[in-house]
């Protein structure tokens, strides 16, 4: 993993490395981007044009830092050749840094050894310091370019802006090596922007390649605008007052002063901001540009002076003076205010704004409320409806002044401005109509009065019917605005019915009994009740529902019903009545049950019907016969009674014995012949003997 992470890093070093030796050697000879970046100074921030000015700032560097100690860079050595043909470099005007005085520079000759160096200074900076020194006993000089397109930051060439030839400036200074810092600083060619420089340093009196070889040192502070910095930003302005006064507007920039402005015969002084105080580029926030404004009256000459605070090059003094423009004709009196006021109205008329002098007087209908010789003046109609008043004005001083007027109509033709009440509609009997209250209000009059009158409609039904409140606004003038509420009252509401309390189920033979139903209606005192009944048959003859629906209708036929049934149902069985039998019967007299009878209060004629069930007694002729008879009605609820005769046996058979002699004479034997038998169940009695010998 650490081998990994080695060889990541060394790739991306080695790249960047390569990046930077490519342009290099791609560059044109002789041009701006063979530039050697600044390895020291402050280092431009990812975004905006802020710098990070730490001493562990992180490359790339190059941006002059705000402190005092110079940030130095030693042993820079060339980095090109000169090539006219590339890059002319023209040294004229050029001035010794140390001295101030001027300094004769000649350029490098065709081939001669350069050295492009490229650096930054913040934006609002304004001025900065550096030195070029030579390392060996021999001199340097140069010339200072800067680049059109600025940037903030550096390109993946490693320098900032655009280094292209044609996107250099011309010349902004040139100089021979110096070590002192006395007479600077230098200034940014744009005070606002950041600055993109490229110094082009070459060897003194070099003849040729023999002797061409230098390197040197490169020490840079105060790029902050440290030092106090004033300048003005294009010319001022001179602009007339519409009083005849005018005012001069300077606008300028700088850095580390605060300006204080004296203007003799001025009538105002005001700067933007107050007091004029501009920071240094590093400040937040920071204040780097102002306005002076300075009001003269008429006819008087401007003479102003601003004065940085601090000293320096560039901290001087900026005055200027000027003829007092003819600002006269510039006056115009105007009146504003309403052409139109109501009766007794207090209304405000103003004039233009900003002249030294009013004076208002005012004829017909109205008066004046107050001070006269202001801007604006406060007017008091007169009570009366339709008359008029005339304002005249006169503005200025001296002889510079200006009148008009204006004519002001007395009068209320407009009529009130009228707000019905919001209602509620439509709304259900028995509510009443609420309209509430309508409001008015009148331009003139604050209290205008306000009258109704209602008109009600009969609708389709007694209970329905609509009322139409109209009101009427009417001011002191008898202007009169009218609005109005319709409210319709309907009734949609049914009546409310009770239907009876019944008694359900019945009990076959009764009646249904359905009682009477009751109904209550919010509008109609006597709704009507009228009923229907259905029958229904059920699943017998004695059984039926009754179904009675009651409605009730009021008089807008609004209707409510209700409905109760009564079942009339046949569960009472008949009642049934045994005959009377005549029990236990003697054999061979067979069972008589006679006939049952049945009633029942639903049916007529109950069906009867019976069966018999047989039991057989001790002997074979005697036994029991139980009748068991049944009695079912339409419904078929049945009942049921019975009777059981007993047969007994309880009579001896009738024996009849034979004839016999006797007694009868020895040795006959006794023959005795045989005994019948005869019973009134039994057809063959058993008939059994005993002999007993005496």
């Amino acid at each position: 993993m650490r081998n990994l992470l080695f060889f990541r890093i060394f790739f991306t070093l080695a790249f960047a490395f390569l990046l930077v030796s490519l342009n290099k050697v791609y560059s044109q000879a002789g041009a701006p981007c063979n530039a050697h970046r600044w390895v020291k100074g402050g280092h431009w921030e990812a975004s905006g044009c802020i710098v990070h000015d730490a001493n562990n700032a992180p490359a790339p560097l190059g941006v002059v830092r705000c402190k005092n100690s110079a940030d130095t860079e030693n042993s820079i050595e060339d980095n090109t050749t000169y090539v006219p043909a590339v890059f002319t470099i023209t040294p004229m005007n050029c001035v010794d840094p140390v001295t101030n005085l001027p300094v004769v520079v000649d350029p490098p000759f065709e081939g001669q050894k350069i050295s492009w160096f490229n650096f930054d200074i913040r934006p609002f900076s304004g001025t900065y310091h550096f030195q070029t020194i030579a390392t060996g006993s021999y001199d340097l000089e140069w010339a200072l370019y800067y680049s059109l397109a600025p940037t903030c930051g550096v390109g993946g060439n490693g320098l900032s802006g655009d280094c292209s030839v044609g996107m250099m400036s011309g010349l902004l200074a040139c100089g021979t090596n110096f070590t002192g810092w006395a007479f600077q600083p230098f200034i940014t060619p744009d005070f606002s922007n950041a600055t993109n420089l490229y110094l082009v340093v070459w060897k003194k009196g070099a003849t040729d390649s023999s002797n061409d070889d230098f390197d040197y040192t490169f020490k840079a502070h105060h790029g902050c605008g440290e030092d106090c910095f004033l300048f003005s930003e294009g010319p001022q302005s001179v602009t007339c007052n519409p009083d005849g006064s005018y005012k001069v507007v300077q606008v300028l920039s700088g850095t580390s002063t605060t300006i204080s402005v004296s203007a003799p015969g001025s009538s105002s002084i005001v700067t933007d901001p107050s007091p004029l105080t501009f920071t240094d580029a590093n400040a937040f926030p920071g204040s780097f540009t102002g306005t002076v404004t300075v009001t003269y009256d008429a006819g008087v000459n401007y003479d102003i002076t601003m004065t940085p605070s601090g000293n320096g090059s560039y901290c001087d003094p900026i005055q200027i003076s000027g003829i007092a423009p003819d600002c006269c004709d510039q006056i115009m009196c105007t009146i504003s205010g309403p052409t139109t006021v109501c009766p007794s109205a207090s209304t405000q008329h103003c004039g233009p704004t900003g002249y030294p002098g009013y004076a208002w007087s005012v004829s017909g209908g109205g008066t004046i409320d107050g001070a006269s010789d202001q801007e604006c003046v406060n007017i008091i109609a007169d009570p009366d409806c339709n008359t008029t008043y005339t304002l005249t004005l006169t503005v200025g001083t001296g002889s510079c002044t200006a009148s008009c007027t204006m004519d002001v109509t007395v009068k209320d033709d407009v009529a009130p401005v009228i707000t019905c009440p919001t209602v509620a509609s439509p709304i259900e009997c028995p509510a009443i109509p609420d309209f509430g209250t309508a409001t008015a209000t009148d331009d003139c009059d604050a209290t205008p009065t306000i009258t109704f009158e209602d008109v009600t409609t009969p609708g389709v039904c007694l209970q329905e019917y609509s009322v139409t409140r109209t009101w009427t606004a009417t001011d002191n003038c008898n202007n009169v605005s009218v609005c109005s509420r319709t409210i319709d009252v309907e009734d949609n509401t049914a009546p409310v019915i009770t239907c009876p309390t019944v008694v359900s189920p019945i009990e076959c033979p009764d009646i249904p009994d359905f009682g009477v139903a009751t109904v209550v209606d919010a509008c109609d005192d006597a709704p009507v009740i009228s009923f229907e009944d259905v029958t229904t048959p059920g699943s017998c003859s004695q059984e039926y529902s009754v179904t009675r629906t009651w409605t009730a209708t009021d008089d807008c036929n609004n209707i409510a019903i209700c409905s109760k049934t009564i079942q009339v149902q046949d569960n009472t069985a008949p009642v049934i009545t045994c005959p009377t039998v005549v029990s236990p019967i003697e054999c061979p007299a067979v069972p008589v049950f006679g006939t049952a009878t049945a009633t029942d209060v639903c049916d007529g004629t109950p069906t009867i019907s019976f069966e018999d069930v047989t039991t057989p007694g001790t002997c074979a002729q005697e036994y029991s016969i139980t009748r068991t008879w049944t009695a079912t009605d339409n419904c078929n609820n049945a009942s049921v009674c019975s009777r059981t005769i007993v047969v007994q046996d309880n009579t001896a058979p009738v024996i009849t014995c034979p004839t016999v002699v006797s007694p009868i004479e020895c040795p006959a034997v006794p023959d005795f012949g045989t005994a019948s038998a005869t019973d009134a169940c039994d057809p063959a009695p058993n008939i059994t003997f005993n002999d007993v010998t005496e």
